[in-house]
């Protein structure tokens, strides 16, 4: 992800994390968990920069009824 969002001093700026099962076939149900780093940086000052550390945690449950992902 490298993306730019300019953010007025003083305020917040929010991303989502998405899991989509169906671009993840080969994934059994059950939980799963990681983390990545992001960077904030300062585009008007180059050295600025903030370190993010980002952990993520699925938890896979089966509905009852047919898998809709079911290959046919």
């Amino acid at each position: 992800m490298s993306e730019y969002r300019h953010c007025e001093e003083g305020t917040s700026l929010f991303f989502s994390v998405q899991y989509h099962h169906s671009d993840n076939r080969s994934l059994r149900m059950g939980e799963y968990t990681g983390e990545f780093p992001l960077q904030a940086r300062d585009n008007k000052a180059p050295n600025g920069m903030l370190p993010i550390r980002v952990v993520v945690s699925i938890h896979g449950r089966r509905l009852p009824g047919p898998d809709p992902m079911a290959v046919k």
